[in-house]
């Protein structure tokens, strides 16, 4: 397995229970499916950089997870098929081996999923 960022947005005229709702089903998904939450940041209601769905404003949440593909297809439909999400992002944890040191955290890259009407894909995809 191996370990993802997701983000995604929720209207920002929903209550806050709803958006703890969403969040405790996204772990219940990724439960149900072998994988594994292993944070969650919960960052409010913030400013889009641009209106997305007629939204200037949504409700954020940060979750960092370990999930097999098959687990990132189940999230993938549920933040496709739930009315409330309105954006949302799944990059891939990229992992930096040095030579003589322990393996250090890198940055984040795109992985191939199809997240809401986004589809991401590694940059080292497109070259070949």
């Amino acid at each position: 397995m191996n370990i993802y960022e997701t983000i995604f947005i929720a209207n920002a005229n929903v209550c806050t229970e709803d958006v703890e709702t969403l969040t405790q089903k996204v772990v219940s998904i990724l439960q149900e499916n072998k994988g594994e939450v292993l944070n969650i940041e919960r960052w409010g209601v913030r400013r889009l950089a641009y209106i997305v769905k007629k939204f200037n404003r949504g409700n954020y949440v940060f979750l960092r997870i370990k999930a097999d593909p098959k687990a990132l297809q189940e999230l993938a439909r549920f933040y496709r098929l739930t009315d409330t999400i309105i954006k949302s992002i799944v990059l891939k944890e990229k992992i930096h081996r040095l030579k003589g040191r322990k393996a250090e955290k890198g940055e984040c890259t795109p992985v191939k999923i199809e997240v809401g009407s986004d589809i991401l894909s590694h940059p080292e995809d497109e070259l070949a």
